[in-house]
């Protein structure tokens, strides 16, 4: 099949403008080629009469020129299709406009000639004599004297020429053209050895290898059932594709000095860049012309298979190593979202009455500004809200942060400062973030765009198996995937101790949410902190997180580290599979004394009181390997020393989950999450 696919596209003649006998050799796409585009004819005046010339002016009085050009680049011809000149504004002037591009592949760097022929097109009387010759030009294109940028896989610059006519001496007219000579042969290398660079450089590789004339061809042979079903004609596909070259390439145009910075963003923010641009063009192309499918994983599959198609067509055999799957879906993802095309939505996607996002326009100045089916949850520093993106139609959930007030100002900050560092090291158990937007001129400090993850959070998962089995007058039963969600809190923690150095400091089950595909992500970051161990020091003058989820070296203003974090995972833990205590707030904690007082440094003896000797009427952890680890995360006494994430992983509890190296990468996480879900739910055995 993949033999009759290149049979299949050799056979279409990739090559624009060039006829069936001139190809690039035994390969599809040439890594070197001059790229010409004739724009238009003007001031023209044909002296080269025919036979009946003076017949047809009497049958057709306003007859105009009809106007093609041929192009003949060392010994190569293509030409144009005929274009009606027209009258301009000056009496008696002509021109027609032509707009064609055509490539020419180009041999090492010697000189080339190009000669161009403009002629008006005649239908009986060129049978006789050929068209008549309005006029021709001649030029010379040194390829080693064209201007480029200094990086690797950047755009050529554009020359553009006025060229004048001539027919045996006569004026005939000016012919306007503008050309470069394009080298893709770095972005080749690029694409060839592609995990090996930063996904910014492939977005310029791939950029540049869209300029090969055999760009087009390639993406429709690579288009994914999805794309095919819904086109109507392989020419239509054809121009589409053509029309999508175009939008992609436009921003590379533009010279870095020149781009546009976004109002709100970080100057260096790589969404300004064209990896955004890229991949935001290709999933509103997928968006607009699919059949059905996520966006996302259909743009996947279509650049994957693009790529793969397009390095067996390179010349450049020696790089074949095509991009992991799970670095195009990063590719994918990182799709540049503008503030203004962000808008409120409902649960189902339906956009809601009230105007735009907070940053772009100021307007809504706190929660109860937004229509309340938009709002995800109110934060004492701000609140969520879901989004969708009109221009690509995916989801966010955008938490915007107010800071009137110092502290919550400190808040802003210490959150943005640790998902900028997520930002650029994600992990598929963490919530992802996407952007960071900015606004000065309201009390609006900053809003994050996140991963939109609609199902319930851990909190709310366990309050419903509470409450039907207080209905049912029955004992508390923890979810049937408790085990397998614990194991991905832990990743997520184990993430950002040791890749990040950053420390969660309110780890709770608010904070973790539950996707549709079944895993639990840990989100909420505002107090955070960077460092593998802390002095004896507490963020904004007060204790961070809630008191019920924090080590005692915390409470006690002692130094701690990354087995602080632990110790909240070990209440989240017991939460989780006892059912907690519910208190005034209606919120789940642990059997502790409230408030940030001298006794709730005794906490952790509390917990493990209640898990060893459970009082009559609190909740029970029946599974004597769950109740181990609890103890040993929380303790805090000489009896036991304090857990490592070795000491963790290694537990019984956990170690048939087989989890995946602490140091894996995303693809690595993300295939011992999809094994996990095709697999049993993972239960205690007994209750």
């Amino acid at each position: 099949a993949q033999a009759s696919l290149f049979e299949f596209v050799l056979q279409d003649a990739l090559v624009m403008g060039l006829t069936q006998s001139q190809r690039f050799g035994s390969t599809l796409v040439s890594t070197r080629f001059l790229e010409l585009e004739v724009l238009l004819a003007r001031d023209l005046s044909c002296a080269s009469g025919r036979l009946l010339d003076s017949a047809i002016r009497l049958v057709h009085p306003d007859r105009k020129l009809n106007v093609y050009v041929e192009v003949a680049v060392d010994g190569v011809n293509a030409t144009t299709r005929p274009a009606r000149a027209i009258e301009t504004e000056n009496a008696g002037n002509t021109e027609a406009p032509i707009r064609e591009r055509m490539y020419f592949p180009i041999e090492g760097s010697e000189p080339v000639a190009v000669r161009f022929e403009v002629r008006d097109k005649r239908k009986m009387q060129n049978a006789v004599r050929g068209d008549p010759l309005i006029g021709e030009a001649s030029m010379c294109i040194r390829p080693q004297d064209q201007p480029r940028w200094q990086d690797a896989c950047s755009m050529t610059a554009v020359t553009a020429e006025s060229l004048d006519l001539y027919e045996h001496g006569n004026y005939g007219g000016v012919l306007l053209i503008r050309y470069r000579v394009e080298d893709i042969s770095d972005c080749c290398s690029v694409l060839g050895s592609a995990d090996d660079h930063s996904l910014e450089e492939v977005a310029t590789a791939m950029t540049g290898v869209l300029a090969s004339p055999a760009a087009p061809k390639l993406l429709l042979a690579s288009r994914p059932p999805q794309l095919i079903s819904r086109t109507a004609s392989e020419a239509t596909a054809l121009a589409s594709l053509e029309t999508l070259i175009v939008r992609l390439r436009e921003r590379s145009e533009v010279k870095e000095a020149e781009t546009e910075k976004e109002e709100g963003c970080f100057e260096e923010d790589p969404a300004l860049g064209p990896l955004a641009h890229f991949s935001r063009g290709i999933l509103i192309y997928v968006l607009e012309n699919s059949s059905g499918g996520d966006p996302v994983s259909v743009s996947v599959a279509w650049l994957r298979s693009f790529q793969k198609l397009f390095l067996e067509a390179s010349p450049e055999r020696s790089f074949r190593r095509a991009m992991s799957e799970d670095r195009i879906f990063r590719f994918v993802e990182s799709a540049q979202i503008r503030a203004e095309d962000l808008q409120p939505v409902d649960q189902h996607g339906h956009q809601l009455a009230a105007g735009t996002s907070s940053f772009t326009q100021g307007t809504h100045r706190n929660s109860t500004s937004f229509p309340s089916a938009c709002i995800l949850a109110i934060r004492p520093y701000g609140w969520v809200w879901r989004a969708r993106d009109r221009g690509t139609g995916l989801m966010y959930a955008v938490k915007t942060i107010r800071s009137q007030r110092r502290p919550l100002q400190d808040v802003a900050i210490r959150e943005c400062a640790a998902a900028f560092r997520l930002r650029a090291n994600p992990h598929p158990c963490i919530v992802r973030l996407y952007h960071l937007y900015f606004e000065e001129r309201t009390d609006v400090n900053c809003s994050l765009v996140m991963e939109y993850c609609p199902g319930e959070t851990l909190a709310q998962q366990i309050l419903n198996r509470r409450a039907t089995a207080l209905r049912q007058e029955s004992s508390y039963e923890p979810p049937k995937y408790s085990i397998r969600w614990l194991s991905q809190i832990f990743l997520a923690l184990e993430h950002l101790h040791l890749q990040l150095n950053t420390m969660v400091m309110e780890m709770r089950p608010e904070n973790v949410i539950l996707t549709e595909a079944g895993h639990a992500k840990l989100t909420g970051f505002a107090f955070s902190k960077l460092g593998e161990a802390l002095e004896a020091t507490q963020t904004f003058g007060v204790p961070t997180g809630c008191s019920a989820y924090m080590a005692p070296e915390i409470t006690s203003c002692s130094g701690y580290d990354y087995r602080a974090d632990l110790y909240s995972f070990g209440v989240l833990v017991w939460v989780m599979l006892s059912g907690g205590v519910v208190d005034e707030a209606e919120s789940l904690s642990p059997p502790v004394n409230q408030g940030f007082t001298l006794s709730a440094k005794q906490n952790w003896q509390l917990l493990e009181d209640c898990v060893l000797h459970p009082a009559p009427g609190l909740p029970l952890v029946q599974n004597e390997e769950a109740r181990d680890l609890i103890v040993r995360l929380v303790h805090r006494g000489d009896r036991i020393p304090l857990p490592t994430h070795a000491d963790v992983r290694s537990h019984s509890m956990l170690a048939e989950l087989c989890l995946p190296d602490a140091a894996a990468g995303w693809g690595a996480c993300c295939a011992w999450l999809d094994a996990g879900c095709t697999e049993a739910p993972f239960t205690f055995s007994v209750f």
